[in-house]
């Protein structure tokens, strides 16, 4: 008897010794674990076989064995976790996931729910609610729930360690925690005075006992409780729970649903209109601002929290210190939600991910969004697109770099040169890519993936141009040019005692730090400084060596900046180098310097070049690894310094800064999803399961 109203917390008491669990059984179970969180291995081994034939598969495994070791088959899993700081939502869950509710409880061995957790799931459906339940004992999976949901009902579940973790969680994500009993199990005195125990030993009434104080703590840990009888009502407030409601239970639900009546002042009917979503989708996001697209990412979607026309949502990637595999963490970045995944193995040429699937569209069907933008998602995976096309949800795909249509995302060869095409050719690729076929077949995927969204938007024209040779349509295909951060309102540049050059790009020869370093070198003066910018230096590092320029002129060398510093790095030099080797989708340094009165010299590379007017605010030279045309630039430069000293750029009003940029992205939401209705109206069918949640 006492087992069945007592449930997992007596038997937990009962069996409270641990058995012995060997090394070699614990590496065993954390393998096992891993297989089965992480179906990495086998689907894309399958995937591959499919796609490319076993004997190029095999080949491939081998190569990637030999490369990294038996590691490759099974990583020991890092001891020492490293946490980001991300940030504890400040928004109540029930603004962001209103009509979520989860209702966790101890399911029988078919998996049912009890029948009040059943009537209680039936009444809030009811209401206008999504309800899932789920076993207290599938921690991962409660955890997970929690992320999108505006409040969690604890159906007679005891307070052990793993349940208070989600108790804690709810609380971190301030959703709002509900203690749901049927029965007078939860006071150790009343339970003894109202049963009877004399049959038992002193340990088993102990083990009773200590379950029943399990329980009170768990109802004191919740922030509010609900009772099914006065009597239990009154016990809870006793007991010192906060908020008690009285929720009688049904014999038959359908037939005495007045009895649910005050359930519905706790979970009022869901029929309020609410601001429209974009959910957008980037491999990467703040506190880990990795890249450029990055950047637009987050720029974006804080201008956009701060309108009241759309309401911003993020789906992301997190390391696995931070995340399980393929499990959420929801966070928040300047006031919007950030729903991290857990991503164990990050490659840009993992433009499939089976896995992802399921948590994302789980993430669709919670966040409901009226417009899905998909930013990078390598390691994410492309078939993201394929969801929101199934789900009946517009989307569009913002196309940052060349990874849609190259291989080696960048279309930078094997030789770490950039390989010169326009229109792609699979036979050109071939001699790059490590497995031709598979390269074939994933530029199929990939431009079907492109074609079935609503629009691409590109940073430059020339982005747009490169995908329109390669097959895209130009008339799906918008230019919107990155924004920029404005430089402050009283910027200054600040004099020095000799010219000042600033170089941002890193220690790659694709950059242009070799061609820099001859270019200089094959001058005959000294009277400048090369500013370099290292951002290893912060973290107590170096990408450069102390003597890795060898110039005649004075070589600093300065730790990365972010928005909060940009403007001292650049008042502090006159003359910014871009010296890429490759054409680029863009180039945020170029337009920040040229923002900033800045004379930029840059290589023929793609869209960086595009407000750049030669002659007037910068000097564009040759793309090529001859150094005599940028040691020319470098020349006329230090023949004419009081020039370039004195510099204002007359077409620096025309740099699209961040805000702009936000403006006209949101106009062109707008178009999609007016769009979006008129097709949906035209069509015949059944609107979606998504549609029906907004």
């Amino acid at each position: 008897m006492h087992r069945q109203r007592l449930g997992a917390a007596l038997v937990l008491q009962e069996f409270h010794s641990t058995p012995t669990i060997t090394p070699l059984t614990a590496r065993l179970a954390s393998l096992i674990r891993r297989l089965a969180s992480e179906p990495r291995v086998d689907q894309r081994f399958f995937a591959y076989v499919h796609k490319a034939g076993l004997y190029p598969t095999l080949k491939k495994a081998w190569r990637e064995l030999l490369k990294q070791g038996p590691g490759l088959l099974w990583k020991a899993p890092d001891g020492q976790r490293k946490h980001l700081p991300l940030g504890n939502p400040g928004v109540a869950a029930s603004t962001l996931f209103a009509n979520e509710v989860v209702l966790i409880s101890e399911l029988d061995l078919l998996q049912r729910p009890k029948p009040r957790v059943a009537q209680i799931q039936q009444a809030l459906e009811g209401l206008g609610y999504r309800c899932r339940t789920l076993d207290w004992r599938e921690h991962s999976a409660c955890l997970n729930a929690l992320q999108m949901c505006s409040a969690v009902i604890f159906h007679r579940v005891p307070a052990l360690a793993q349940v208070l973790l989600v108790i804690e969680e709810a609380s971190r994500l301030r959703v709002t925690s509900y203690w749901d009993a049927d029965e007078l199990i939860f006071n150790p005195q009343a339970y003894r005075q109202s049963n009877d125990l004399s049959a038992l030993s002193d340990d088993a009434i102990c083990n009773v006992l200590t379950a029943v104080a399990l329980y009170q703590q768990a109802l004191l840990s919740c922030d509010r409780a609900i009772a099914s009888t006065p009597a239990v009502a009154l016990a809870m407030t006793e007991a010192g729970a906060k908020q008690v409601t009285l929720v009688e239970q049904a014999q038959d639900a359908e037939a005495d649903s007045s009895r649910w009546k005050p359930l519905s002042q706790l979970f009022p009917a869901q029929a309020s209109p609410r601001a429209r979503r974009v959910l957008s989708a980037n491999v990467f996001f703040s506190p880990r601002s990795y890249g450029g697209a990055t950047v637009i990412a987050e720029q974006m979607t804080r201008l956009m929290a701060d309108t009241a026309q759309l309401q911003p949502f993020v789906f992301t990637s997190l390391p696995v210190t931070d995340a399980a595999p393929y499990g959420l963490v929801r966070y928040e970045v300047n006031k919007v939600a950030v729903i991290g995944m857990g991503l164990p193995d990050l490659r840009s040429e993992y433009f499939e991910n089976p896995a992802t699937i399921p948590v994302f569209e789980a993430v669709l069907a919670s966040v409901a969004p009226d417009l899905v933008h998909l930013h990078s998602v390598q390691g994410l995976g492309a078939q993201l697109a394929e969801s929101c096309r199934k789900a009946g949800i517009p989307f569009v795909v913002t196309l940052h770099d060349t990874w849609w249509i190259c291989g080696r995302q960048f279309m930078i060869n094997k030789q770490g040169q950039y390989c010169g095409q326009t229109r792609i050719s699979s036979d050109v690729c071939a001699k790059c890519v490590d497995d031709p076929t598979l390269n074939d077949y994933r530029q199929q995927w990939l431009a079907n993936m492109l074609k079935k969204a609503d629009l691409l938007l590109a940073p430059s024209k020339f982005a747009r141009d490169l995908y329109v040779a390669n097959g895209f349509d130009a008339t799906r295909i918008r230019v919107n040019n990155n924004g920029i951060f404005a430089p402050a309102a009283n910027y200054r540049k600040q004099p020095g005692k000799r010219l000042r050059f600033g170089y941002v790009g890193g220690n790659v020869s694709i950059k242009g730090v070799t061609l820099l370093a001859r270019a200089f070198a094959a001058l005959d003066r000294s009277d400048y400084e090369l500013k370099v910018v290292d951002s290893q230096l912060h973290l107590g590092l170096r990408s450069f060596k102390r003597d890795s320029i060898k110039i005649p002129g004075t070589v600093t060398f300065i730790p990365g900046y972010a928005q909060a510093n940009m403007d001292a790095f650049y008042s502090g030099i006159d003359v910014l180098l871009f010296p890429t080797q490759l054409k680029e989708t863009f180039g945020l340094s170029v337009r920040e310097a040229l923002a900033r009165d800045i004379w930029v010299i840059s290589t023929q590379g793609g869209g960086t070049v595009e407000d750049i007017v030669d002659g007037v605010n910068g000097t564009i030279i040759p793309l090529s690894t001859d150094e005599k045309y940028l040691r020319q630039a470098l020349s006329d430069v230090l023949e004419n310094q009081q020039r370039y000293l004195e510099h204002r750029n007359p077409f620096k009003a025309s740099i699209k800064l961040c805000s702009d940029q936000a403006l006209e992205l949101q106009g062109i939401y707008e178009d999609v999803l007016k769009q979006a209705s008129l097709s949906r109206a035209s069509a015949s069918g059944q609107p979606s399961v998504i549609a029906s949640l907004r």
